[in-house]
């Protein structure tokens, strides 16, 4: 009876070393929020990394380049506020506000951000409209990741 129990004890205790419990990884982690913020946003890079790289795998696509130089303002509103603009997100955009009644932009936290440009480049947007050109998703990344 007593190897038993000192035999269950050492599978008991190999598995605890095995794995480690990460406490700074864990849903239930309410310790530091930044921390946990860096994390998210590391997450964030890695994706749009990834994604930078699945592109750079299958070469760029074909679209019709831009006639003149635009900046984000300018780009949003011809292109995502039929959709995304502040009197129409609720409707067609899913409440997902990109222009103002004013004409500027709100602020966007680094997920949205990420997920912008990582729609935009995986032609999921504009819905049902020719993709961005490759000039267009750069004031776009450039916009929302400044060097």
């Amino acid at each position: 009876m007593r190897r038993l129990a000192v035999l269950i004890f050492l599978i008991f205790a190999a598995s605890l070393f095995a794995n480690p419990v990460v406490p700074v990884l864990s849903s239930r982690y309410t310790g530091d929020e930044q921390l946990l913020q860096a994390i998210k946003d590391l997450k964030a890079e890695i994706a749009l990394f990834r994604l930078e790289i699945a592109q750079l795998r299958t070469g760029p696509k074909q679209v019709v380049p831009l006639p003149v130089p635009i900046n984000f303002n300018q780009l949003v509103g011809n292109r995502c506020a039929g959709c995304h603009g502040e009197a129409v997100a609720e409707e067609k955009g899913a409440g997902f506000v990109m222009l103002l009644k004013d004409g500027t932009t709100p602020e966007f936290s680094v997920r949205e951000k990420a997920r912008i440009l990582r729609e935009v480049k995986a032609e999921r947007m504009p819905k049902g409209k020719p993709p961005l050109s490759e000039v267009e998703l750069s004031v776009i990344g450039k916009y929302l990741f400044p060097e």
